[in-house]
C-alpha cells in the first residue's frame, strides 16, 4: 500500500508562518518522548487572522509536567524500580497511547476555556488527525484544517488506515483539508522517535 494522502496543497506565506509556532507548540510543550505535535487555531475576520490558542499532545491535566503531579504520582515505582521507570512508562506505547490528550483535542479546549468561539475556524497541525480527532474537529464547527506535507509524507503505516478515515470523514462533513508545501525553517520537531527540520 502507498501513502498518497489526497490533500490540497496550499503554499501561501501565512501557513508556515502559523506552522511554525504550531512546530514550537509541539517541540514545546509534548509530553510525548516518541512524536511531538501542536495544533493551533486561527480566526480570520476580515484580513486579520488571529492565532486563539496553541496546544500540544499531553498527558492529562491531573498529570501536568510543570505542576510535577506526574513524577510524583509514580515516585513510588521509581524508587522500587529505578530513576529511569517514568521514562519507560512513557516508552510503553500502549500505556501512553491510552493516557496522552491529542493536540487537536487539547487545543480545542483551551481555545473554549478563553472564550473564543471555535466554529468556523482554521486548525493548524503539521500531522493528519486520528479518527476520533478528526470526530472533535467536525462537531467544533472548524471549516479549515492545514498540515505540512514534509511530516504528512513521514506516516508510518500504522496510522495510515486511521488518518484515511479521518481525511474521508472531514471531507464529507466540508471541512477544507490542505496541506502546506514548503519548508517552515528555524525549528525542530520530533516524529516517530526522529528529531528533524521542517
Amino acid at each position: 500500500m502507498e501513502w498518497k494522502p489526497n490533500l490540497e496543497i496550499v503554499t501561501e506565506e501565512r501557513h508556515r508562518f502559523f506552522l511554525y509556532y504550531t512546530y514550537i507548540a509541539g517541540w514545546v510543550i509534548s509530553d510525548d518522548p516518541n512524536t511531538k505535535v501542536g495544533a493551533t487555531l486561527v480566526r480570520k475576520t476580515g484580513t486579520v487572522y488571529r492565532m486563539l490558542a496553541r496546544g500540544a499532545n499531553i498527558l492529562p491535566s491531573n498529570f501536568e509536567r510543570a505542576s510535577g503531579e506526574l513524577e510524583r504520582a509514580f515516585s513510588e515505582r521509581c524508587v522500587t524500580e529505578g530513576a529511569n521507570a517514568f521514562a519507560e512508562l512513557l516508552s510503553d506505547r500502549a500505556w501512553k497511547n491510552g493516557q496522552m490528550r491529542h493536540a487537536e483535542k487539547v487545543v480545542i479546549e483551551q481555545a473554549k476555556a478563553y472564550g473564543f468561539k471555535v466554529k468556523g475556524s482554521t486548525m493548524y497541525m503539521p500531522w493528519i488527525p486520528c479518527t476520533p480527532c478528526a470526530e472533535e474537529i467536525m462537531q467544533a464547527g472548524i471549516v479549515e484544517l492545514i498540515g505540512h506535507k514534509a511530516m504528512i509524507m513521514k506516516t508510518p503505516e500504522r496510522w495510515w488506515e486511521s488518518t484515511n478515515t479521518a481525511l474521508e470523514n472531514l471531507k464529507k462533513t466540508g471541512v477544507r483539508c490542505c496541506m502546506y508545501d514548503g519548508s517552515i525553517g528555524n525549528v525542530f520537531s520530533l516524529f516517530n522517535g526522529e528529531i528533524w527540520t521542517p
